[in-house]
């Protein structure tokens, strides 16, 4: 599971809101890649992505209820070993940077440890707004990746 979180922090993006006005994730036409976003489903689970109007983001992962795990211990475990990160954004044209300014796992904080750089990419979004590809060179490898993304809200 820490190897899938590691690679949406390399993709650039990817989580859940970790609070604030969830108003400020809601389709914005001046700037069509506000929202939540879903990577396709990998490990049982996907990949989010929140790219909010005051130029913030958050990236987690999101576990489907089919998924609903019974055992306390377990679950609990599961929620304690998801990261926080947290970042931010600019957009312009078919280009956006992303910067991580937050990335915690449980109750620690790997920020200062991991100096992720900021990471440019090239981005489109379909015609019906649905469909979000993301052309990026992978953090650590430096090999092009594409990743396509699904709108979440």
């Amino acid at each position: 599971m820490l190897s899938f979180v590691l690679m949406l922090v390399c993709v650039g993006f990817a989580f859940t809101s970790c609070g604030g006005d969830d108003d400020d994730d809601e389709l914005d036409s001046s700037n069509p890649i506000v929202g939540t976003w879903m990577t396709e489903k990998q490990a049982g689970a996907y990949g989010t992505v929140t790219f909010r109007k005051n130029g913030t983001l958050s990236m987690g992962v999101y576990i489907p209820e089919e998924m609903k795990i019974d055992n306390k211990f377990i679950r609990e475990s599961i929620e304690k070993s998801m990261p926080i990160i947290e970042g931010t954004y600019t957009a312009d044209g078919s280009k956006i940077n992303v910067s991580i300014t937050k990335y915690c796992l449980g109750e620690i904080d790997l920020t200062e440890y991991l100096k992720i750089p900021t990471q440019t990419s090239t981005y489109s979004i379909s015609k019906d707004n649905k469909k979000l590809t993301v052309k990026f060179n992978e953090f650590y490898s430096g090999y092009a990746e594409t990743r396509v993304y699904t709108r979440m809200k």
